[in-house]
């Protein structure tokens, strides 16, 4: 599967890769573990009338790790393209991993940001078993990977999804060939898993969508669910039997929900 065009752009923080996808208001995609701007992408594609700006996080494919580091760092990053972007306030989407940085960016940068939405993310440290599978998954050679990923698409997703529209959505979740360009991401975000930990949810004073698969085996729903008892006025959509890509493999539902969501804060 031949990679969409994207850009590297040099901001006030380092570079960053990033793509545009679509017109209207603006919002940042942070994508999950061991994605880049490519799952960013798959995610714009769910808005209607907004302008995705899906960015590789750093360590990921052509943002080098010096650009964020940290969720608070890569907060800062996401500032610094909207500044050379010359856009002055986003939303921003915070997929699994991502969402560490988007929740840092809505609190560090509030006067940057008009939305966040937090679906299925790591909101504090996941469990030692989710952690275990993606260090596993993440320390294959690139030919195992890539040999993993075409039985993944070619026999496990046929089996779990049948309908074509979504099945080539969440090839895109599955397609992170060659890994050792996602492999330095990876890790990084396994090394901040606890960063959130004694995170001020608390002082989130932007408008917050949570969304979260019931059935999600990576990120545990409490997760999401206890955050509306911390984020003031936060909403809570849980998806009834989605996993952990509910965002896309329940994308008829979730897809509304997203656009309601937005068009409220616009």
């Amino acid at each position: 599967m031949q990679r969409l065009p994207s850009h590297v752009i040099q901001t006030s923080r380092g570079a960053i890769e990033y793509a545009l996808h679509g017109e209207g208001a603006p919002v940042i995609l942070s994508h999950g573990t061991g994605g880049g701007y490519d799952q960013g992408l798959v995610l714009a594609g769910l808005l209607n009338g907004y302008r995705g700006i899906a960015v590789s996080r750093a360590g990921y494919l052509r943002t080098p790790m010096a650009t964020g580091p940290s969720p608070a760092e890569m907060a800062d990053a996401y500032t610094a393209l909207l500044d050379a972007l010359h856009i002055k306030k986003a939303a921003i989407l915070g997929l699994s991993g991502g969402g560490m940085s988007a929740a840092q960016f809505a609190l560090r940068h509030a006067d940057r940001c008009w939305g966040l939405i937090l679906a299925d993310a790591i909101t504090k440290a996941p469990p030692k078993l989710s952690v275990k599978i993606v260090q596993r998954a993440n320390s294959f050679p690139d030919t195992v990977a890539w040999l993993l990923t075409r039985l993944a698409i070619h026999v496990g997703l046929p089996l779990m999804i049948r309908d074509a529209e979504t099945r080539s959505m969440m090839r895109v979740f599955f397609e992170n060939n060659p890994i050792s360009e996602r492999r330095a991401g990876v890790e990084n975000d396994i090394v901040n898993v606890n960063a959130m930990n004694d995170f001020s949810w608390e002082d989130i004073c932007i408008p917050t969508l949570l969304i979260h698969g019931d059935k999600d085996a990576l990120i545990p729903v409490e997760y999401s669910q206890a955050l509306t008892q911390r984020i003031p006025n936060a909403e809570l959509v849980i998806v009834r039997g989605g996993g952990h890509e509910c965002l896309i493999s329940n994308h008829r539902e979730t897809s509304p929900i997203l656009n309601s969501f937005l068009g409220r804060q616009v």
